[in-house]
């Protein structure tokens, strides 16, 4: 974790390239570090939820995770109204 403060991962899958993609990047750009296409991370929950909520509106698909040193953990349980996909099992980092 960076700092000590909790860090969160936005995953999405998003089709086309209409107004509602280019909403969702112009946000995250300013409020997330992307670490790699379509996988952004946050230390800012409100932010996540922002930007997961953008990304369900243009019609994608979102996964949230608590980032830690090891693990990447659901937070489907504390986030229901935004993930769509609910993985049970916690997925080790490489």
């Amino acid at each position: 974790m960076l700092g000590g403060k909790m860090v969160y991962l936005l995953i999405f899958d998003m089709r086309g390239n209409g107004s509602g993609r280019r909403r969702v990047n112009r946000y995250l750009r300013r409020t997330a570090r992307i670490v790699q296409k379509s996988v952004w991370e946050f230390k800012d929950m409100r932010a996540l939820t922002h930007a997961a909520e953008l990304v369900r509106g243009a019609g994608g698909a979102v996964m949230a995770f608590v980032k830690s040193d090891r693990i990447l953990f659901d937070v489907s349980e504390a986030m229901p109204h935004i993930v769509v996909n609910k993985t049970r099992a916690s997925l080790a980092m490489s």
